[in-house]
């Protein structure tokens, strides 16, 4: 029993550890876009967007040239 209660009281000092560095940094980020106006939001995320889009568009692209080919045979 003490050694569960040994690993138990482990877990939580990990867990207090991790909680006590990613929480700060997650309300740090909220409040960086917490005082942004929705255009300066869009300016900020619009490149990273636009990138996934594109390569979206470069894989619908490769899947209907692929689908041209497995028919062509």
């Amino acid at each position: 029993m003490k050694t569960k209660n040994k690993n138990l009281n482990f877990s939580l000092l990990i867990v207090f550890i991790l909680a006590n560095f990613l929480l700060p940094l997650n309300f740090s980020l909220a409040a960086d876009d917490q005082g942004a106006s929705d255009l300066d939001l869009i300016d900020r995320y619009d490149p990273e967007i636009q990138r996934l889009k594109d390569e979206i568009e470069e894989y619908q692209n490769n899947l209907s040239e692929l689908e041209k080919q497995q028919n062509a045979y």
